[in-house]
Order: structure tokens, then C-alpha cells, then sequence
């Protein structure tokens, strides 16, 4: 049997954990020089995942609810004021702080419905938006079996090389926006994704792309006026389906207890 000395290979896989709770519980706003390493490390590595989203693309934007009914129109959609972020209302976001609006958009309408995670009998606006000029974006959509996340692993015990740590940081950030909002959320936990949106803001990026956990993929655009609201339809969600598999045995509890 080999034994592997993971000393060295593992902290590549938990130097974003690591980073995470460090902005979280220690130090956010004045960084230490570890935590500017790992930001300088991680803007090399996105820089490189650069494209160009061009105007006249359209998107889409999803927000629960509608207009009252009145018993003498149909369902109407909201107006257009209520579709756009108003920086009076914004709370925390993956990609943004609370009262700092950025405009969250997705590619495909089911994509952008179910990232509100609605009921059955939800009645949905969803708005489409048209971008107003070329873009640079930062794709942080990744494929292929060689970006799996146990690359770390070394079964010689060497460290590992500077592709597969770059692959591992590019893992480590777009897992860390796609991982699904939940309305429970703290908002600390939005903190190590704010600042990384923050530092891509500040190197002149117009927004970032990620994959949805539903389909699809999600836009987050920095600056709201990048887009216009060209329509809105209203619609309801007749169902919400949840597929799952077993991943343990069965624990049996004492008729006791």
C-alpha cells in the first residue's frame, strides 16, 4: 500500500477555505499580506477567462410576483422600475454588498425563474433584457474531467504543478458562485465572493458569467445600465420537481430512545 503524504498538495484544495474564513470571522476590509497574495493569484487566473458579451444580447431577469389584480385586466407583469435594482433596496448578494446594485440576469427564462426558487402556483415576472454595449466579462464556467476537484491529490507526494493549482483556484471561485442562495442565508457568507466582484470591478471587467446549479448559465453585470428592460411577461409555475438518490446507509435509531 502507498502511503501519501498530503501535507503539502492538500492546501492547495482548502487555500480558498482558507481565504473564505479568513474575510468572514478575521480581517475584510484592511487585508493582510496572505490574503493579497491569494487575490493577486486569483486575478491572474480569471484574467485569463476574459470574453466579450455583445451588444444587442439578450438576457433575462426573473423577479417573484405581480401586479395586483384587478378583477378587469389579465395578469399583468411589473413595470419596468421594478425589475431594475434600486440601490435603496438591495440587500446582500453573491456579487454585490447591500445598497450596491448590480443587475443579475440569466440566459434562459427556466434558468432565471428558478433561481428565485418559487412554489407551485407562484406567479413570476420575468423581463427581458437587451445589452447596450460590448462587454468584458469574466467567464468562470468551467468543463471537462481535469478540473475535478480531487486534482490536489499526488499519489508520488509531490506537490502539484502550477497548471493544477491554477485549475484548482479556477474550481475553488466558480463553485463558490454558483453554490445555490438560499433565502436563510448570512450574509457573511457572501463576503469572499463581494470581494473577489469587487476586485475584478476595480481592474476595469464590466461583470461575470457562472454557471446556475439549475441549467444554464447566470450574468452578473456591474453597472445596471449595461442593459434595458425591452419587455416582461407574467407567468405561474405549475411544478417544482426535485430528483434524489441514496448516498449512505440506512441509520436505525433504539425503539427507546
Amino acid at each position: 500500500m502507498r502511503i501519501v503524504d498530503t501535507t503539502k498538495t492538500c492546501v492547495w484544495m482548502t487555500e480558498y477555505g482558507n481565504f473564505a474564513h479568513h474575510v468572514k470571522v478575521k480581517q475584510r476590509y484592511v487585508w493582510d499580506q496572505k490574503t493579497r497574495e491569494f487575490l493577486d493569484k486569483v486575478k491572474a487566473v480569471l484574467i485569463e477567462k476574459e470574453k466579450v458579451l455583445q451588444k444587442g444580447f439578450h438576457l433575462f431577469r426573473a423577479q417573484i410576483g405581480i401586479e395586483p389584480l384587478d378583477g378587469e385586466h389579465p395578469p399583468r407583469p411589473f413595470d419596468k422600475d421594478r425589475m431594475i435594482p434600486n440601490a435603496e433596496y438591495v440587500g446582500d448578494g453573491r456579487a454585490n454588498s447591500r445598497g450596491i446594485p448590480v443587475l443579475y440576469l440569466a440566459e434562459r427564462v427556466d434558468t432565471a425563474i428558478s433561481e428565485l426558487r418559487p412554489w407551485r402556483g407562484a406567479d413570476i415576472s420575468v423581463a427581458v433584457f437587451e445589452i447596450v454595449r460590448d462587454l468584458r466579462l469574466i467567464d468562470l464556467r468551467i468543463q471537462g474531467p481535469e478540473t475535478h476537484g480531487n486534482l490536489w491529490v499526488d499519489l508520488n507526494g509531490n506537490s502539484p504543478s502550477e497548471d493544477v493549482k491554477n485549475k484548482m483556484t479556477l474550481r475553488s471561485v466558480s463553485d463558490a458562485f454558483s453554490m445555490p442562495v438560499n433565502r436563510s442565508d448570512n450574509a457573511i457568507d457572501y463576503v469572499p465572493t463581494q470581494i473577489i466582484t469587487e476586485m475584478l470591478k476595480n481592474e476595469g471587467f464590466d461583470g461575470v458569467v457562472f454557471r446556475s446549479q439549475f441549467g444554464g448559465a447566470n450574468v452578473v453585470l456591474f453597472n445596471s445600465e449595461d442593459a434595458k428592460a425591452l419587455s416582461c411577461t407574467p407567468y405561474q409555475v405549475e411544478e417544482v420537481t426535485v430528483a434524489y438518490k441514496d448516498i449512505g446507509p440506512i441509520r436505525l435509531y433504539d425503539k427507546g430512545s
